[in-house]
């Protein structure tokens, strides 16, 4: 699983006043844009992205079946989840926490992945849940996110542990 941020501004798109699932949704669509119109890569890169409210949107159009475009030299076999925002100077919130422990609980159920463990990928030992900059020079997922994959591996665990909980709702825009 290769953790991302999408280093984008949170900020009130729709300019409704407040900044909520719309917003959230609106910023999806344009790393879409962004992804497809400025980079020519096709779809989006990652192959979910989770919000601050804990939303898990479908990115690269096939979910977890389609190889991505988020890590490069490191895309086949892997899982880019981005979260939404920038995780440099700020943790993650909560809900976003518990989605993607969650999302990586069942993936690692789904393709008996150990949350927990290191595997050999492409001549290197990473992480079966790694950042972005264990592979490239880049400060992606920010330097808090990157604190915390620690804990999101431990609470990936918890989660797997747990199959009979329901999956976790992943929406297509």
């Amino acid at each position: 699983f290769a953790i991302h941020h999408t280093d984008s501004e949170i900020k009130d798109v729709n300019g409704d006043g407040k900044i909520d699932v719309n917003d959230y949704k609106a910023i999806v669509r344009a790393i879409y844009s962004y992804h497809t119109k400025t980079r020519a890569w096709g779809d989006i890169g990652y192959n979910y992205l989770i919000d601050p409210e804990g939303n898990i949107y479908e990115g690269r159009y096939g979910g977890d079946t389609a190889i991505g475009a988020h890590t490069l030299c490191f895309n086949p076999e892997t899982l880019g989840i981005a979260l939404i925002g920038n995780y440099e100077n700020e943790p993650i919130s909560q809900p976003a926490f518990e989605a993607l422990a969650n999302l990586i609980g069942q993936k690692s159920n789904q393709y008996n992945i150990d949350p927990l463990a290191s595997t050999e990928y492409r001549g290197k030992y990473l992480e079966n849940i790694f950042g972005h900059r264990d592979v490239r020079a880049t400060a992606c997922p920010g330097a808090m996110l990157y604190n915390q994959l620690n804990q999101i591996r431990e609470a990936s665990t918890t989660a797997k542990k747990h199959p009979s909980a329901p999956p976790p709702t992943i929406s297509k825009l």
